[in-house]
């Protein structure tokens, strides 16, 4: 699970699918995992095959690093890079199941 602060976005990443929340909660956008790379510290997953809303691409970078949100200032053990339709977003995240960066 990942989020991000001005503007406010979430993500949540599933098996198959990257579920990706902007605009404060008022756009989503759902998409097929296409491509995933997992090293040591970073994960990446991508898709060109969004399951809502037109011919939409997204590419997520998962980096196992410290990270601060810029709201509150508490820090969390992952940084979230998402570029979606060329715009670009920063901010924490945090993982519910075990995994290979955990």
């Amino acid at each position: 699970i990942g989020s991000g602060n001005e503007p406010g976005w979430s993500l949540i990443i599933t098996s198959r699918n990257i579920i990706f929340v902007s605009g404060y909660g008022s756009i989503t956008h759902a998409y097929e995992i296409t491509k995933t790379h997992f090293g040591n510290t970073i994960w990446h997953f991508r898709s060109d095959k969004p399951l809502s809303m037109g011919r939409l691409h997204i590419s997520v970078t998962i980096t196992k690093e410290t990270w601060s949100d810029d709201m509150s200032g508490e820090s969390f053990p992952f940084r979230v890079e998402i570029s979606e339709n060329f715009k670009h977003y920063i901010g924490i995240g945090i993982i519910k199941k075990s995994t290979p960066l955990t």
